[in-house]
């Protein structure tokens, strides 16, 4: 597990615990059976984001409107697998959260870590807390789908044969997506990004893709898996460049190449483990959106986006 992207994805997702219902239902903005989340509560999590955003979006009604409704669904999810742990009787000890923490301390140079949080104005017990949520969602994903999520081995080596075995080596890379619902949005990012705003950031706050919450981190991609509308797009570009603009049926998107590498046939094993992680995360992708929707079916809701 990369901790370290565990903890910049919790400096994007801090918000209150949600709390058992004890408070007035007109200060209600979100209810998932008995769990809450009051105006205050949700109000002090938008203020915990609103650094990521500048001072002209912010006066924008309309885009402050946006936003707010973008983290009001966020929250949502996060709360709906929170119940969903509750009937797991699922939980994080105080073991895994200060083994967890050691790791991600050990990710960041002396004294960088807290600069970190007081970057962010984060309090350490209020991330500390926000990081045992983290750790528990990511439990009942295990739990629920990665642990019925398999990756055969003969698919992985399928995927490796495609390579050109004449060369007896495998080409990877690891790239970051931004995906945007219009062409003049995409515009804007890729202008912003190449001027040099960090690309991470720019898709933690406007990306719509599954990897939004993680900077638009995609990890490892061997050559050869991705659609060729995106191989023929980014294979040629050199480490820490960034693709035009390429139009789907889902979007406009923006890649942004990270590393890139070949392994020899002596490397099989790194670059088979790297590719069934990339396997894996693509069957999830396919199978969190049914599994989230189901839970949201079975549980009580109510959503009052009025109050925001």
């Amino acid at each position: 597990m990369r901790y370290i992207h565990v903890f910049l994805f919790i400096l994007g997702s801090l918000f209150p615990l949600a709390s058992c219902d004890n408070s007035p239902s007109v200060n209600i903005v979100l209810r998932v059976e008995d769990l809450v989340l009051t105006l205050p509560e949700f109000n002090e999590y938008f203020e915990s984001v609103k650094a990521a955003y500048s001072v002209d979006e912010l006066k924008r009604p309309s885009i402050r409107r946006i936003i707010r409704l973008r983290l009001l669904h966020q929250l949502l999810d996060e709360m709906v697998i929170l119940k969903r742990a509750e009937e797991l009787d699922l939980n994080v000890t105080d073991q895994e959260l200060e083994k967890v923490i050691k790791d991600i301390k050990s990710d960041y140079p002396r004294k960088s870590f807290e600069d970190m949080l007081i970057k962010q104005v984060v309090s350490y017990s209020r991330w500390k807390k926000m990081l045992k949520r983290r750790l528990l969602i990511e439990k009942v994903i295990k739990k629920e789908l990665l642990q019925k999520i398999n990756v055969a081995e003969e698919k992985v080596k399928t995927t490796l044969e495609k390579q050109d075995t004449s060369r007896e080596e495998v080409e990877y890379m690891r790239i970051s997506h931004i995906l945007l619902p219009t062409l003049k949005e995409a515009k804007e990012i890729l202008r912003r990004a190449k001027s040099g705003e960090d690309f991470g950031l720019l898709a933690r706050k406007y990306s719509i893709g599954s990897e939004a919450p993680q900077g638009g981190d995609m990890g490892y991609i061997v050559k050869g898996e991705l659609p060729n509308v995106f191989e023929d797009a980014i294979s040629d570009l050199a480490e820490g460049s960034i693709s035009s603009i390429i139009k789907t049926p889902s979007g406009f998107h923006i890649f942004k190449v990270i590393e890139k590498n070949r392994d020899m046939n002596g490397n099989a094993m790194e670059s088979f483990t790297k590719n069934k992680t990339y396997l894996e995360r693509e069957r999830l992708d396919k199978v969190y959106g049914p599994w989230i929707k189901g839970l949201k079916a079975r549980y009580h809701i109510e959503i009052n986006p009025g109050v925001i």
